[in-house]
């Protein structure tokens, strides 16, 4: 499987990205309808994993760093989430072991390099492009403009003109029952205790 892949140098999460050579040259996926870029084998790419999860997860030694959350804050943090109070203190520790870990995970996020990539403003395709295709433009509100005419002297309002072409010819009464005149007849019985 090959996909087309944009080269330019890419600030990856990991240490363990950075040292592969072949996936420095990695950015994104170009969108259908991009210029044409050298292909890239990705099966031999992801052949050979180039992190863990035991990279992401805290060492022993930047456990015995780390600051420990105390009890009130997780107390005051769950008071905050709206989220009921550990009932034992064997799920306390659980908790607080958890949320350390997620406090490492941040930090190791956050020490990614960012300062050369664009955030994404949404997940859509933001290519030169996608941009161009979805511009709307005088040319695509033409037929809309045209439909609008502009009223009064002094203070202008639009009117939009109504195609008249449309004509419902539906008989509503067709299919009813019982008709008595333009109108329906519903037969309805009076219900015991009422």
């Amino acid at each position: 499987m090959f996909f087309m892949v944009r080269e330019t140098t890419v600030r990856p999460l990991f240490t363990t990205i950075r040292q592969n050579s072949h996936v420095r040259q990695l950015s994104t996926v170009l969108p259908l309808g991009s210029e044409i870029l050298p292909r890239i084998d990705v099966t031999k790419l992801l052949a050979t994993p180039t992190w863990s999860v035991r990279a992401i997860l805290p060492s022993t030694s930047a456990k015995a760093t780390a600051p420990a959350i105390t009890s009130a804050q997780l107390h005051h943090l769950l008071r905050l989430s709206a989220l009921p109070l550990p009932a034992s203190d064997k799920d306390e520790q659980d908790m607080m072991q958890a949320l350390e870990s997620h406090i490492h995970f941040v930090k190791d996020i956050q020490r990614v390099e960012t300062n050369v990539t664009v955030p994404l403003r949404a997940l859509r395709d933001e290519s030169e492009a996608a941009e161009l295709r979805n511009t709307i433009d005088m040319g695509a509100l033409k037929e809309a403009l045209e439909n609008e005419e502009v009223i009064g002297k002094h203070h202008k309002r639009i009117r939009r003109r109504c195609s008249s072409t449309v004509v419902d010819t539906w008989n509503v009464t067709g299919y009813a029952e019982r008709i008595a005149g333009k109108h329906f007849v519903v037969h309805s019985e009076k219900l015991p205790g009422s």
